[in-house]
């Protein structure tokens, strides 16, 4: 089986083009289900995450690293 990734532009365009596809007997229309997002993210939501915790760089570096 081959695959192939079309990225359709226009949202109106892609309805359009799954119609079309689907009507082809010989092919398997599926969607991804996980979808990518361009989310820029804001290191300042991040402030005071730790805020009234009693954890430190070294106990987070240990629950991170633990080896068996």
């Amino acid at each position: 089986m081959n695959k192939i990734l079309i990225e359709v532009n226009d949202p109106e365009k892609k309805q359009i083009l799954l119609d079309f596809l689907k009507q082809l007997n010989f092919l398997t229309i599926s969607e991804p289900k996980i979808k990518a997002t361009k989310k820029k993210i804001d290191l300042r939501e991040l402030y005071g995450i730790w805020e009234g915790r009693d954890i430190n760089l070294s106990d987070i570096r240990k629950s991170a690293w633990q080896r068996r």
